[in-house]
């Protein structure tokens, strides 16, 4: 149902930051983001409202008589991505528009909100979804950094710069029904509390894209066990040389019954065709083509989707260990 804006807060609404034709206005307040959409985009037909998205949220409020629609959520809503650095706490998402219908282009807009960040902030934990699956029994998460073969866990926690790092996460269930095993995101730390992390890097987001590996070497390898899941990771500099690196991991399983979805699914950035691949079945690579904006299930556009919505995520967290500079290969 639309609603209809007051001459009032549209007034509110006269905004420093905006893209040509004054098209989109958005106002980056303390703790949330307001968003003003001209549908009259490009000066052409008008956009359809119901078509347009911030993330995966849908307009707070739709003005037919102004052409105007109005997304008002909080920094962290709406599938945002948030990074942090030593100095400052960055808030990142996408305005959409994928009509249904007729001539008119899909777009995705970067929005961006910026702050410094306050000598005593901490991150906040990030409370895992829970499901349920059939069956009973006790499951056992684990994730290792392995030997090169893969054979068994790594006796060093040092790695050159540039070099392979191998990971592997597994599941072990209490019972016979099959497991699918993905990671929902992965984070790098300073610190094993990843609230008390002064810095932190994002190596896959957006339920399962492996966003590491648009600038390096980093990649899902081929399923080889059942409930398990392998990658490579190129060993990057974190801060400074040495310092202990911490990965924090969301991992997720889901019934092998169900199908690959933009929410269930492994892709890593093909290097050589400069395009996202998806793992499992490489025909179906157009689940990942999401990666590069918001990725979000079908026909959940009037519902906020929950992470893990149908599949049970663990919290799991490996490390440390360090990555040092090719110079102190000398000697070594």
């Amino acid at each position: 149902q639309s609603l209809i804006l007051s001459q009032a807060l549209l007034t509110d609404y006269t905004l420093p930051h905006s893209m040509p034709f004054s098209a989109v206005s958005y106002q980056c307040e303390e703790d949330r983001i307001k968003l003003l959409v001209n549908i009259n985009f490009w000066g052409q037909s008008l956009l359809t409202p119901a078509s347009l998205s911030f993330g995966n949220c849908v307009p707070t409020l739709v003005d037919l008589v102004n052409g105007l629609v109005l997304f008002d959520y909080l920094l962290l809503d709406c599938a945002a991505v948030r990074v942090v650095t030593r100095t400052e706490i960055v808030y990142s998402n996408f305005l959409t528009y994928v009509p249904s219908q007729g001539i008119a282009q899909t777009f995705a807009l970067p929005v961006v909100c910026s702050y410094s960040k306050p000598k005593d902030w901490v991150l906040p934990i990030k409370v895992p979804a829970t499901g349920t699956l059939t069956g009973e029994g006790r499951m056992e998460f684990s994730m290792h950094i392995m030997n090169e073969d893969f054979t068994t866990p790594s006796k060093t926690k040092f790695f050159f710069l540039g070099a392979p790092i191998n990971i592997e996460a597994t599941v072990k269930t209490g019972f016979h029904q099959p497991t699918w095993l993905f990671i929902e995101e992965c984070i790098a730390a300073s610190s094993q509390a990843l609230e008390k992390s002064s810095i932190n890097h994002t190596i896959i987001t957006n339920h399962g894209c492996f966003s590491d590996g648009k600038t390096s070497d980093s990649k899902y390898l081929s399923r080889t066990i059942n409930g398990g899941l392998r990658l490579t990771l190129q060993a990057f500099k974190f801060a400074d040389f040495n310092t202990e690196i911490y990965i924090h991991c969301w991992l997720t399983i889901w019934d092998p019954s169900l199908p690959a979805s933009a929410t269930r699914k492994a892709c890593s950035f093909n290097q050589q065709m400069e395009r996202w691949q998806l793992l499992d079945n490489p025909s179906q690579s157009s689940l990942c083509t999401c990666c590069d904006a918001v990725c979000k299930a079908a026909g959940t556009r009037q519902k906020r989707e929950s992470e893990g919505e149908a599949g049970l995520v663990h919290t799991v967290v490996l490390g440390p260990f360090q990555v040092q500079s090719q110079e102190s290969r000398v000697g070594s």
